[in-house]
């Protein structure tokens, strides 16, 4: 339980420790501003310095966690009384962890305290206490020996090591990080002119919008290339920024985000704009898809760029070459098969242009990386990596690939054949891209604050006051309730991982196992009995086990299983797949292991309803809700009940409950299947996303939230 006195004590910003301090692994030196561990280091900026002292001077003793400290008591001391936001105390959070996260990724310094504050976790140590001093002894006679059997073991590592060196002078030094740009918003979709001197990068201060940048990188001097990003009709999104070889020009993409419209119905432009050596007006290219979003790249032809679309969300991407002198476009490949989730998702030119690499759908966490020529588009060679990731950046010198896996940037060469962890970079990233020297990789990093709420279900009243379920300063996430208990289970990154957390009914949250899974939007269900959770990764259906912790396959690759759920006895379980060439669902027999095909005209998620006996179904290829008895199947819910529902729908006490998606009546709907009457149970509202889950007896209904988000333009520097 949280020390509510050691809460309310103060500590004045006056008195922080000004001599070298041991903080668990790493050692701290305040009159440098130098963090360090036994391989590198790195200098903190003032502020975020003067932050880490101020938890140290509440730091615990004999091993203990350190003081609470609450938000009001770091406006009064660190921002002494000033007004300042919560998102500005999040980012400086953020940006503390993230620097410990770089030196010390095993441990998590800076604790959340839900509701409460924050606390230093681990232990602090005066490099002149009495611990360390006595360390400082003199030598007893056999301590000398072994003081001098160091030495020469030391004086022979140092020849080997010179050896070493003289053998590979090459010898790679670990890369560092820099900071480019700390605006108070969001940064992305960030790259280099081809000299280096400006950077590109869209940006959102509030998340409605975004506008392309133009920063210097010598003098930080910024300037906007978009128009305001919100108007009357909707937001714009400038976004994918991509510089020409030349320099001279770039081609980015414009999402038009209409108001009171399908977020289907967002309209795509391709537009082209002057930099240098004047700045001119943007130029519309062509009309693009804007289902999900697409890509672009530049060929080795000047006037020539690949683009990546699809038409639906329930299509694949396909590459076409775009001419943009005569605005042409041809399509370049065969679409992927029609169960592919996502296609040719993602394209990207190598340095010179002649050669391209796509990013081909594989599963939930495998992809194909494929390299085309660019002119004739022909395949040279590919392979594939069991990761989950949006994309890549090639490096222009050695043309490995590099890419994010969880809070790493990983290298993989040429050829697919060798990986190697190059980077921990303490929170989540991506928009890769490299200078074109190879000595820079420039990323968006990126914090996402989401916290769970809850409200009330009355038929009668649907503005009844919602409330903070659970929040912490990462993202808690996926809400669901437990079959026989108002527990509640969720995904958090909290401890700086994804993991399965519990919410028992007395309010106390414990971590019930870390998620090796990287994906947004992993989908789990309880048991009915609620002894196990089920959810899928690597392709493949798993158990969680929660008195024991045991992970357990249950579906492997072969059932080619992604959607699921139990049935309300708990003997079966059913799954979506499309082995039988298209998606259809299946039911599979926990007892006699074996599998049955419930539809044939389409299926992707389902649940059996025990208070009529009947079975309840979306499609993958089209919106709606149907049910199947001994007559075949009806169309309960039209076009209201998007696919996308697939994540959260269920069936709780004989009434389907469900997510519009449409602006002018988005909320979460009952619909009664004996009655046939709909009924809206929460609003859309800011900031309330589709992730939500109802309470087995039907009183409440829990749903994500988004509170803040936060992103910078951060460099990894190779060989300097």
């Amino acid at each position: 339980m949280p020390n509510l006195e050691a809460a309310n004590t103060q500590t004045s910003c006056d008195n922080l420790p000004k001599e070298t301090f041991t903080l668990g692994n790493l050692t701290v030196d305040p009159q440098t501003r130098r963090i360090a561990n036994k391989d590198q280091s790195l200098t903190c900026e003032p502020s975020v310095f003067n932050l880490l002292l101020y938890f140290c001077a509440h730091s615990g003793k004999d091993g203990e966690s350190g003081e609470i400290i609450s938000r009001d008591q770091m406006i009064t001391d660190v921002w002494k009384g000033r007004v300042v936001s919560d998102n500005a105390i999040n980012r400086k959070i953020y940006q503390l962890r993230k620097e410990l996260a770089i030196l010390d990724s095993e441990n998590e310094y800076i604790e959340t305290v839900t509701k409460y504050g924050y606390r230093l976790s681990v232990t602090m140590t005066s490099v002149n206490s009495p611990a360390l001093m006595q360390q400082r002894q003199q030598p007893t006679p056999k301590r000398r020996q072994f003081q001098w059997l160091l030495i020469v073991i030391g004086v022979i590592l140092l020849l080997v090591t010179f050896w070493q060196l003289n053998k590979q002078p090459e010898q790679r030094q670990p890369p560092k990080l820099k900071q480019m740009t700390s605006l108070q918003g969001i940064e992305s979709d960030a790259s280099l002119s081809p000299n280096g001197k400006s950077l590109l990068f869209s940006f959102s201060e509030n998340g409605q919008g975004r506008q392309l940048i133009l920063q210097d990188t010598v003098n930080g001097k910024r300037q906007t290339l978009s128009p305001p990003p919100n108007s009357g009709q909707g937001h714009s999104y400038d976004i994918r920024g991509q510089w020409h070889p030349s320099g001279e020009k770039i081609a980015f993409i414009r999402i038009y985000q209409r108001a009171n419209i399908d977020n289907n119905e967002a309209r795509c432009v391709i537009y082209l704009m002057t930099i240098s050596p004047k700045l001119g007006k943007a130029t519309k290219l062509r009309e693009c898809a804007a289902a999900n979003l697409p890509s672009i790249t530049w060929g080795e032809n000047p006037n020539q760029l690949f683009l990546a679309e699809r038409v639906k969300k329930t299509q694949p991407y396909i590459v076409y070459s775009l001419d943009i002198a005569t605005g042409n476009k041809i399509q370049l490949a065969l679409p992927a098969k029609q169960n592919n989730l996502r296609g040719d998702y993602f394209v990207k030119r190598n340095v010179k242009g002649d050669k391209i690499t796509l990013l081909r759908y594989g599963g939930s966490n495998n992809v194909k990386v494929a390299v085309y020529n660019s002119e004739p588009f022909t395949l040279e060679r590919e392979f594939d990596l069991d990761a989950h990731i949006n994309d890549i950046a090639w490096h222009p010198i050695t043309e490995d690939f590099y890419f994010r896996r969880s809070q790493h940037v990983y290298r993989v060469n040429s050829s697919g054949k060798e990986q190697q962890q190059v980077f921990h970079l303490g929170s989540a990233f991506g928009g890769l891209s490299f200078s074109t020297d190879g000595h820079q990789l420039v990323m968006s990093s990126s914090v996402n604050d989401t916290d769970i709420w809850q409200q009330p279900i009355n038929a009668k009243d649907t503005d009844l006051p919602s409330t903070s379920f659970i929040g912490s300063t990462r993202q808690d996430s996926r809400p669901r309730y437990a079959n026989t208990s108002n527990a509640l289970a969720f995904i958090s990154n909290r401890s700086g991982k994804n993991a399965f957390w519990l919410r028992a009914p007395n309010g106390q949250i414990t971590k019930m196992a870390d998620l090796a899974i990287d994906t947004g939007y992993p989908n789990f269900v309880w048991s009915p009995d609620d002894s196990k959770i089920l959810f899928e990764y690597l392709e493949q259906i798993y158990t969680l086990q929660l008195s024991t912790g045991k992970l357990e396959v249950v579906l492997d690759k072969s059932f080619e299983a992604y959607t699921i759920s139990w049935s309300s006895d708990g003997k079966n379980l059913y799954y979506g797949s499309t082995k039988s060439g298209d998606w259809q669902l299946w039911s599979y027999n926990l007892a006699q292991k074996t599998s049955k095909q419930l539809t044939f005209s389409g299926g992707y998620s389902g649940y059996d309803n025990p208070a009529d006996g009947l079975f309840y179904y979306s499609k993958y290829h089209q919106n709606g809700l149907w049910q199947t008895d001994a007559n075949g199947e009806e169309q309960l819910i039209d076009q209201q009940f998007s696919l996308l529902n697939w994540l959260n729908w269920r069936i709780v006490n004989n009434k389907v409950y469900y997510a519009k998606l449409r602006s002018q009546d988005a909320g979460v709907y009952s619909f009664d299947l004996s009655s046939r009457e709909e009924v809206l149970v929460l609003k859309q509202t800011k900031g309330v996303l589709h992730d939500y889950s109802v309470s087995m007896d039907g009183k409440t209904v829990a749903y994500t939230k988004h509170i803040s988000q936060s992103g910078d333009v951060l460099a990894l520097v190779f060989g300097q």
